[in-house]
């Protein structure tokens, strides 16, 4: 069952943020959001996975222009932060797959290396919770940016994403053989591909049944030719879907299910299982549209039910669950309540009651 308050309240990181978020208070089926540990640096679009009580974030946006080499983990009993290795060259900064295989490794896949919007690399690696090293695991076939990544046993699985070119989207399906965070085999093995591509996606793993919840098809290229590699706004907005399937990882069978209420990207690290529901927190209804819904998927009954909001509309954070609460990490809000385009970069954590 979800427990949800009568009341929710917005608790004030500072001052600058009264005007914001003053309108906050009301009657609603919302939840009570307490402010948790700030994070030591503000980021958007990082790696993030959960082990245990333990979240792991790597790299992500400071700004557009910037990109952050560090590795911090949230103890979600203690609520306090510590930083551990930084990401080492060659590991993507943004957009990489991220998995776990829920015990002690952490494997990134593909994604951008950079800021702004800077080339893919097909780069893959382990990352070992314990001795807190990293190991090279064999190059995807093809860059891949923000594709779906899960560990099935122990075979990794790198599903959709967009292609080197940033825009083109991609239904491609590979796995790897992995035992103790090293590669068994020598390349990844093709398989059969998703029904759809997708990119920023949000998914998750039941047995060997994935959920694929959304997500958009294409991304914003760089601009040809810039040095920097700066983003071309101008490309046609990103087509975001609401529409929702499940898909076999060994046997490829699909099925489409419930549509989401809202069409919504940019959630591929905020999604979380509490029992038979999966719990989707915020995202991009387009590219310049934020959201604060957050919303509950019934695995028994196929259905979506709305069951509260955000501090504030959000994208391209992390959630995580532990012990009856609700976690938000990082990621960026809206300009305001109103103005729903994408504003400031985030360090607070936000935390509710979930169960």
């Amino acid at each position: 069952m979800i427990k949800r308050n009568p009341l929710w309240y917005r608790y004030l990181a500072d001052r600058a943020d009264v005007n914001y978020l003053n309108n906050s208070q009301r009657q609603s089926d919302d939840f009570i959001w307490r402010l948790g540990p700030r994070a030591d640096c503000c980021r958007v679009e990082p790696g993030t996975v959960q082990i245990g009580h333990k979240l792991y974030v790597f790299g992500g946006y400071v700004t557009l222009g910037s990109v952050s080499q560090r590795v911090d983990v949230l103890d979600l009993q203690t609520q306090q932060w510590t930083e551990t290795s930084p990401l080492p060259k060659g590991v993507p900064q943004t957009h990489a797959g991220i998995a776990t295989d829920r015990q002690r490794f952490i494997y990134t896949v593909s994604g951008q290396l950079g800021a702004n919007c800077s080339p893919g690399v097909k780069h893959c690696f382990a990352f070992d919770t314990h001795s807190h090293t990293w190991t090279s695991l064999p190059n995807l076939p093809e860059v891949r940016y923000m594709p779906l990544v899960h560990m099935l046993g122990n075979r990794l699985h790198c599903l959709g994403g967009t292609r080197a070119d940033r825009h083109s989207p991609s239904a491609d399906h590979w796995s790897l053989e992995i035992r103790n965070g090293q590669a068994i085999q020598e390349s990844w093995t093709p398989e059969l591909p998703l029904p759809e591509a997708r990119n920023h996606t949000a998914s998750y793993l039941v047995g060997s049944n994935l959920f694929v919840l959304g997500g958009q098809q294409t991304d914003i290229p760089p601009i040809s030719g810039d040095p920097d590699y700066a983003c071309n706004f101008d490309t046609p907005m990103d087509q975001v879907f609401d529409n929702v399937f499940s898909f076999d990882l060994q046997s490829g069978d699909h099925q489409p299910l419930a549509s989401m209420p809202i069409a919504l990207s940019h959630s591929e690290h905020a999604v979380r299982q509490l029992g038979q529901k999966l719990i989707l927190c915020g995202g991009v209804r387009d590219r310049m549209t934020l959201s604060d819904v957050i919303l509950a998927y019934d695995m028994d009954h196929n259905c979506w039910q709305k069951i509260g909001t955000l501090p504030y509309p959000m994208k391209s954070k992390a959630a995580a669950w532990h012990d009856g609460m609700l976690f938000i990490v990082n990621g960026q809000r809206s300009t305001s309540k109103v103005v729903l385009t994408p504003g400031a970069v985030l360090d607070p954590v936000w935390i509710t009651e979930l169960t």
